[in-house]
């Protein structure tokens, strides 16, 4: 329909999605069906590190975090749309552009013994919202 919740699983299965669930790995649209933005990637990582956490995950880092983010439409269209990057419930970072995009973003923050969270929301082309993704400074 137009308010999809969509569940990041490997198997469209009853545990599956359950666990996804409870894990917090999903995130939530409107749109007018079959429109759709697609989340293909939101991950939180420290460079020189192969460690990375999505939604609903925790990392524990010992430098700043960097942030990437994909996203893509189910079907192209020209316009633009308004990507809000929040850390801990501000706003640090606001991006523009037309889909697909990938955005790759180095946040200067960094408090060792904190621990935050980075979410992101869509606007265009309908509205996307991330749950989060949880980090721990070392």
């Amino acid at each position: 329909g137009d308010f999809p919740t969509i569940f990041l699983v490997k198997e469209k299965t009853k545990d599956n999605i359950l666990s996804a669930m409870k894990n917090g790995r999903m995130y939530a649209c409107q749109a007018k069906y079959p429109q759709q933005i697609v989340l293909k990637e939101f991950s939180v990582y420290s460079s020189g590190s192969k460690n990375k956490a999505t939604l609903g995950e925790l990392i524990t880092l010992k430098a700043h975090p960097n942030i990437r983010v994909s996203l893509s439409l189910k079907k192209p269209v020209a316009n633009q749309v308004k990507v809000r990057l929040i850390r801990a419930g501000k706003l640090i970072k606001k991006f523009n552009g037309s889909l697909p995009m990938e955005i790759d973003f180095e946040d200067k923050y960094y408090q060792p013994g904190e621990k935050i969270y980075y979410r992101i929301d869509v606007n265009g082309h309908g509205l996307l919202v991330s749950n989060p993704i949880f980090v721990n400074f070392e």
